[in-house]
């Protein structure tokens, strides 16, 4: 299913998860209210590690 991009302050690529249950993103990731969405802001330095256990609980913000 293909979901459209969403511009605010940045460009928001909106991710579906379902079969898979580790992702790793770069930039700064949001919760969704829907559920199983994803949203990523533009790419930082940062590196954030998103685990999906029905809801996004662990989030591992890791540096260079």
């Amino acid at each position: 299913m293909s979901h459209p991009f969403r511009t605010s302050t940045f460009p928001i690529f909106c991710i579906f998860i379902k079969n898979f249950s580790q992702h790793t993103f770069i930039g700064m990731v949001s919760q969704h209210s829907f559920g199983q969405h994803c949203f990523m802001r533009r790419r930082d330095s940062s590196m954030f590690r998103i685990s999906y256990n029905g809801t996004w609980q662990n989030i591992i913000k890791k540096r260079n």
